[in-house]
């Protein structure tokens, strides 16, 4: 990343905030890149931010391990997460680079039998990053694994009131609204799962999963991931000092509290601890046998 620019995951606290906030990865998704993977000598997490999906699969590797990203501030949390492993810390790596120049940063002719990143092919071009793993990091026989999730919206935790539920989701597409314009990244591929993606342009086996969450959460707990977004610290960034700035999440948060409040003295009901219903859904690729282009 040059120096001018500004790191979208490196505003003050957003990187502690995303790794606790942000969601994990099912063991499901876990176990199925472990069985497709064939040899577990070399692995890079690519876009590894704080190394959310890098310690999951880590431990299974024998050698050389690399954990990259563009942001120094996402690095340096998921670097302090290392002493509180069994890893051998002189088997990993952090490399601070921009994705497409991984190999200058790597002994030559580094191969790699298992690639992953995860929430992060949005911020790529897809095609040529592709090409690029195929013809630069992937051994002969190698996995590359594509994961991620996006937010679909929130529902209240109220099943015995299902129009009340649904009218959460009002105050998430507005928050949503306001901040998508200023994500640098391609969103609208993210929130399709990339399923817009020719995978067989560059690999010969290809596998798609997709699962469904729906997870209850407190709406502190809710603001937290919602405030770890990198166009919501934009937005802010760019317009927080205007004298008519509306924070999109403070306006979330009143909106939701003003109609919890309001069914809970129409209803007479106690308040609950995990109000909100998060629907998410995660999604994973599994690629293999890569076809070398010039």
């Amino acid at each position: 990343m040059n120096k001018q620019e500004v790191d979208p995951f490196g505003f003050k606290g957003q990187a502690q905030d995303y790794d606790i906030e942000r969601p994990r990865y099912s063991q499901n998704f876990i176990d199925e890149i472990l069985r497709q993977t064939s040899s577990f000598n070399n692995y890079i997490d690519v876009a590894s931010g704080t190394g959310l999906l890098f310690y999951e699969l880590a431990h299974k590797f024998n050698s050389k391990l690399i954990v990259q990203d563009r942001s120094k501030k996402q690095l340096d949390v998921a670097r302090e997460k290392l002493s509180n492993t069994e890893l051998n810390a002189s088997n990993v790596d952090f490399v601070e680079s921009d994705a497409f120049d991984i190999h200058n940063h790597l002994p030559q002719g580094t191969k790699f039998d298992l690639i992953t990143i995860a929430q992060a092919f949005h911020w790529l071009e897809n095609d040529k990053f592709c090409q690029y793993v195929v013809n630069e990091l992937l051994s002969e026989n190698g996995t590359f694994a594509v994961c991620g999730y996006f937010c679909e919206g929130f529902d209240y935790n109220t099943p015995e009131d299902l129009e009340f539920a649904k009218s959460a989701q009002r105050h998430y597409d507005k928050f949503y609204s306001t901040v998508l314009p200023h994500f640098d990244c391609d969103r609208t591929s993210l929130d399709q799962g990339h399923t817009n993606f020719d995978s067989t342009k560059h690999f010969e086996k290809t596998e798609f999963i997709r699962e469904m969450t729906q997870v209850e959460l407190p709406l502190e707990r809710v603001c937290k991931y919602l405030g770890t977004y990198s166009a919501y610290n934009i937005y802010k960034s760019k317009f927080g000092s205007k004298e008519d700035f509306e924070d999109p999440l403070v306006v979330f948060r009143k909106g939701i509290e003003e109609d919890l409040n309001g069914y809970y003295a129409k209803n007479n009901v106690s308040p609950k601890e995990k109000p909100l219903v998060m629907r998410m859904p995660f999604f994973l690729w599994i690629l293999k046998s890569g076809k070398k282009l010039v």
